[in-house]
């Protein structure tokens, strides 16, 4: 099911875990800081969800990769490519195998 969604390394961090459950941890999170920074309804946010359709402007997305970066000690330099909460957390992961 999460296949589509990884396509890299796994740090050794999460060697035991299995890649779905990765991804859903880093979803879970990502959706967690999306609530908090939108004040949305959890049930709104899958991995298929547009970032428009949430009504976040600029300013929302910037915060909300500014607490993403804080969470997992990354750093984010764009958004572009990064219509849906999947896009993010596929990106997210992939940062965090690096």
């Amino acid at each position: 099911m999460f296949s589509k969604f990884v396509n890299f390394g796994i740090p050794s961090l999460y060697k035991n875990r299995k890649i779905g459950d990765l991804i859903m941890s880093v979803f879970e999170k990502v959706q967690e800081i999306i609530v908090e920074e939108l004040g949305k309804e959890a049930s709104e946010i899958t991995l298929e969800t547009s970032f428009e359709s949430l009504d976040a402007d600029s300013l929302d997305i910037f915060q909300i990769i500014n607490e993403i970066e804080d969470e997992y000690d990354i750093a984010i330099e764009t958004e572009d490519g990064l219509n849906t909460v999947g896009d993010l957390v596929k990106f997210v992961d992939a940062k965090i195998a690096e």
